[in-house]
């Protein structure tokens, strides 16, 4: 975090220490350090296949850790305080669902009344901008408008640490750039720690406070400046 071009060093959130990570024999990354701290907005960049998924669902418990250690903050990245949007989100049309009774399904496992839950799905919808949609079926609306459905059922945890797989991968040119604003918004007035996968590289230049980049089985760690760096190269 910087104030005034001084270095403010926050609370961490995550750290990821000599991580190894691969599906029985096969290595997929290897000697991974980094750490995320509160009010980071990080990218995790890298091409297809290179492993930006696996470190994600290592992350988020998916995954066995072959080697090393994941610390994570009580406070900040424990379940109750992680939101998660996956890459590809399938409705499946034949079976009707609701706007709440899909966001319902993302509160699996907080102690919270119906009323309550009822509550948080209409402010996280209110926050995506979409008022009024709770009672409609997820099959009426836009592919954009699903999309923020799907932030919204994360936000309705109150995550302090969201994690983003691809989120802009099926929308259009105007869905995503109003999807960036909306993550941009969120990460600065609800001082949300993100870590987000993305192959948008304006995006990543434009939002990122640091970017991590998968290459040859580890982690570069970098701010955003350097992104643009190796853009021009």
């Amino acid at each position: 975090m910087t104030v005034t071009g001084e270095t403010v060093k926050s609370e961490w959130v995550l750290r990821a220490e000599d991580l190894c990570l691969g599906y029985g024999r096969r290595i997929i990354l290897d000697r991974v350090n980094f750490e995320l701290c509160a009010g980071d907005f990080a990218f995790l960049l890298g091409e297809n296949g290179c492993g930006k998924s696996t470190l994600m669902h290592a992350l988020l418990g998916d995954l066995s850790i072959q080697r090393g250690k994941i610390h994570r903050n009580k406070d900040h990245a424990s379940a109750r305080h992680v939101g998660f949007v996956p890459q590809r989100r399938v409705f499946d049309e034949s079976l009707p669902m609701t706007v709440e009774e899909f966001m319902d399904l993302g509160l699996i496992g907080l102690k919270l009344s119906r009323s309550q839950r009822r509550s948080r799905c209409a402010e996280a919808l209110e926050l995506v901008g979409l008022n009024d949609v709770l009672s409609m079926s997820l099959s009426a609306l836009s592919g954009g408008m699903r999309q923020r459905v799907v932030l919204a059922r994360a936000l309705a945890r109150r995550p302090r640490l969201l994690y983003l797989d691809e989120p802009s991968i099926c929308l259009d040119v105007a869905s995503t750039a109003g999807f960036w604003r909306l993550l941009r918004d969120l990460h600065r007035d609800r001082a949300l720690t993100i870590l987000c996968i993305s192959h948008d590289p304006w995006a990543a230049s434009k939002l990122a406070t640091q970017h991590l980049t998968v290459t040859d089985g580890s982690i570069l760690v970098g701010p955003p400046e350097d992104l643009l760096a190796a853009m021009e190269r």
